[in-house]
């Protein structure tokens, strides 16, 4: 498992890998993934030494050859993964996300695919063609609300994000439909929702397989 450092450069690879990725079907995609997780040699195999801090040379070498899966651990809660459940949803919003101690469990992997240019939809890698959602009608300025789920079916609005850097190897999950809106994570009452603005809560370290 690797850090994805923080880059601006993290970014534009996404928009340009999305060329490539639209002409593959999510469930070929996916089985392609799963295969390599299932791997131990997955680190090795992409030429990555385990545990280290990746540069951006490196980090489009993977992507180039197997795409990008990743984990959103909390910053303000260290070993604490965004995860999303999603059992028995097969139409329209509803499932399960909230917060998970540890990495070992398929439902906090997700596959990170642009959209347009700087947007981006979240699909869940257990549960192929099902989409992180938020829905920012309820924050209100410097509040917490909101509703984070999964969409199954084809991702609209409520599931475009915005990934944004904010500090060196942190980054923070912004709707694009409700702008200053953001993905939150509060690991100590094991909610996720939403909040205007960044603090703590809406930073996340991205690590990729």
């Amino acid at each position: 498992m690797k850090l994805l450092g923080g880059s601006a450069l993290f970014l534009g690879w996404l928009t340009v890998c999305w060329a490539a990725m639209r002409h593959h079907s999510a469930h070929h995609h996916v089985k392609k993934i799963q295969s390599k997780i299932a791997s131990p040699l997955f680190i090795e195999e992409l030429g990555l030494t385990s545990g280290a801090e990746s540069d951006m040379a490196e980090t489009e070498a993977a992507l180039s050859r197997a795409g990008l899966v990743v984990m959103f651990e909390s910053v303000a809660y260290p070993n604490f993964y965004l995860r999303l459940d999603a059992t028995g949803l097969t139409s329209g919003p509803g499932g399960v996300v909230k917060c998970q101690l540890g990495a070992a469990d398929k439902k906090n992997y997700f596959i990170v695919r642009a959209a347009y240019p700087n947007v981006f939809n979240i699909e869940s890698l257990q549960f192929p063609d099902v989409f992180l959602r938020l829905d920012g009608r309820g924050p209100s300025k410097n509040g917490t609300s909101g509703l984070v789920n999964a969409n199954n079916g084809p991702a609209g609005s409520y599931e475009s994000f915005v990934l944004r850097q904010e500090t060196a190897g942190q980054y923070s999950v912004m709707s694009a439909q409700f702008p200053n809106v953001y993905l939150r994570m509060d690991c100590f009452r094991g909610v996720v929702n939403a909040q205007v603005g960044v603090g703590p809560t809406e930073k996340f370290r991205i690590r990729f397989l």
